[in-house]
This record gives C-alpha cells, structure tokens and sequence, in this order.
C-alpha cells in the first residue's frame, strides 16, 4: 500500500481527507452550492482565484 506509506512517512502533518470533505461540506452550505465545481466558481467569479 504505497499511498498510506506516503501519508505515514510524510515529513508534514496535513489535513486527513475526511477533514477535507467536512471543509467542503461547510463551505457548500454556506454558499448554497451542490458540489466542489459550484464551490470553485464562485471563487472564479468573486475573483479570489486567478488564471495561471
């Protein structure tokens, strides 16, 4: 199982992806959006991210 040796060697603690999912679960409600696409444009559209 390479990927829980990645997480488990990894030299930084990072957010667990249950973590991450109840971030995105927050963010929806609060904005009324259905999936993380919805989520990543309003975040276009209200300019707080840029093309690269």
């Amino acid at each position: 199982m390479a990927g829980s040796v990645r997480r488990r060697n990894s030299p930084r603690a990072t957010p667990s992806t249950k973590a991450k999912a109840a971030k995105a679960g927050g963010v929806m409600a609060k904005l009324g959006a259905r999936n993380r696409v919805e989520i990543a444009a309003w975040a276009w559209e209200s300019r707080l991210v840029g093309s690269a």
